[in-house]
């Protein structure tokens, strides 16, 4: 395998968002006769791997192809699926068709398989790829990256100096990854799901949380009170304020769920921010679009899948497997419940 072309390969993985894996053969891209690199592409994980069939026998891929789907598999409860790429690369037509043959029998026809296997053979001196029958010849866009890096290659036959190692790349790409989680617990969530749970104890000592009259002592929107008597302190209290126990678990289900996951991946003041704003922001739909009376977190719980939303939209990655299609599905499933319900405040739904 050209040198050139393994590092402008990898670099090309590395610029459209792969973090590397590992290698064998030699310490850098340049060097190695094998290395892998792997991507979440929305809902599916793309795993990546590069072989010199011109320095190796493939004894490598073949003995750790068995290894390579025991490691996927483990991570398989995090996409829907994950497909395992081969690269099989060689200056020109490889003398070892003997082994190709062996790894290309392992190819299957894509069924929806939840591990799924593709084998190129990329040959530079030509410049094509080929894959057994009934396998794709494109997939994410890196047969794309494959043919750019070849005429790169071609065009500049040496490779890059200095060179960076594996170990170099994977620490560098781990200190700076954007979008990697920022804790390990979601420590204001369960804050803020106690805080709930504490007011809505308070107001059944204080009477029962279904009448109008205790929702209103404790916070909830009342629009004469917030326009005749000023009392805006409401659109932030009302957050806190639930009308029974199964409205509250409703959206401590939700806050935990979701809440949990924005808290981890965005951090705790960018958490903060979301949820306080976007309940401030339901308050004040529900207030100006109902004119009624309410209270509730729906507001502030729409705005976290909100910004889960955004985050698989940006990342083109799912959020611990929950990806932007599921959240858009969510949102409808659950704004469809709420115009059809009596009683529920779409309007503070949408408005977070």
């Amino acid at each position: 395998m050209s040198s050139a072309f393994s590092e402008k390969f990898f670099k090309m993985l590395v610029d459209r968002g792969y973090k590397a894996l590992g290698a064998s053969g030699g310490l850098d891209p340049a060097a190695a006769v094998l290395w892998a690199a792997s991507k979440a592409e929305n809902a599916d994980l793309c795993v990546v791997q590069t072989a010199d069939c011109d320095r190796d026998d493939l004894s490598r891929v073949l003995n750790g192809r068995e290894e390579m789907l025991r490691r996927n598999e483990s991570v398989l409860p995090h996409f829907s699926h994950i497909i395992i790429l081969y690269v099989l690369v060689s200056e020109n037509e490889t003398p070892r068709l003997a082994e190709l043959n062996k790894l290309t029998a392992f190819a299957q026809p894509y069924d929806a398989q939840p591990v799924y296997e593709i084998f190129w053979h990329a040959q530079l001196d030509a410049q094509t790829i080929t894959a057994p029958e009934g396998q794709p010849t494109e997939i994410f866009g890196v047969a794309k990256l494959i043919r750019a890096a070849m005429k790169a290659a071609a065009d500049s036959p040496e490779p890059l100096a200095p060179r960076s190692t594996f170990r170099e790349i994977q620490e560098q790409q781990r200190k700076t990854d954007p979008y990697k989680p920022k804790h390990a617990n979601a420590f204001c969530v369960y804050l803020i799901a106690a805080a709930n749970a504490v007011v809505l104890i308070l107001m059944y000592l204080n009477g029962y949380p279904g009448d109008p009259y205790t929702a209103m002592r404790f916070g909830a929107i009342v629009p004469e009170f917030i326009f005749s008597g000023g009392e805006y302190y409401r659109l932030f209290t009302a957050m806190f304020v639930h009308f029974g126990a199964a409205h509250l678990l409703m959206n401590l289900f939700g806050l935990i769920v979701f809440g949990a996951m924005v808290e981890r991946y965005y951090g705790r003041i960018k958490f903060l921010l979301i949820y306080f704003i976007s309940g401030i922001c339901g308050s004040v739909a529900s207030l100006l679009l109902t004119r009624g009376y309410a209270a509730g977190a729906s507001g502030a719980i729409y705005g976290v899948t909100g910004a889960m939303l955004a985050y698989s939209l940006v990342t083109k990655r799912p959020m611990n497997r929950l990806t932007a299609f599921n959240m858009v599905v969510y949102a409808a499933v659950g704004l469809t419940f709420g115009f059809m319900t009596p009683g529920i405040d779409n309007f503070a739904h949408l408005g977070g």
